[in-house]
């Protein structure tokens, strides 16, 4: 009888996958004020409020990754369609559907699969962080 070990990661506190997805769309939120200083805050704290809330309910409620991306998807395209314009609506949309499998995949602890056991949280973070910029090179 053969026995394997698979290392199954500690899930983070709720918190942090709040902060992630809420930081994401306040970039994201912050972009689409187009340059108009007075619309780049608002817009902003509305992004990381939405794209938080979508991470609650995908991270709380949702289990399997194709019904979070779908929600996350359907409500972003939703809105930009309702307050912006038909092709942000859909950019929004491709936006919801990598939101909704990056919300479970934070807040399942699913990031630091690919790490050792012992890896400390500076180490997972510059992992991460080399990879981000190997990719805007």
């Amino acid at each position: 009888m053969s026995s394997t070990y698979r290392y199954v990661p500690p899930a983070p506190p709720i918190w942090f996958t709040l902060a992630w997805t809420g930081g994401l769309g306040a970039i994201i939120g912050f972009l689409s004020a187009q340059g108009i200083g007075s619309r780049m805050l608002p817009y902003a704290l509305i992004g990381a409020v939405i794209f938080g809330g979508l991470a609650l309910v995908c991270a709380t409620f949702i289990s399997k990754r194709i019904l979070a991306r779908l929600l996350c998807a359907v409500v972003l395209f939703a809105l930009g369609i309702s307050f912006f314009s038909f092709s942000y609506a859909v950019l929004m949309a491709i936006l919801g559907w990598v939101l909704g499998a990056w919300a479970l995949w934070l807040s399942g602890g699913d990031y630091r699969q690919p790490l050792p056991p012992y890896t400390t949280t500076g180490q997972v973070l510059w992992f991460y962080t080399f990879r981000g910029i190997c990719a805007l090179i």
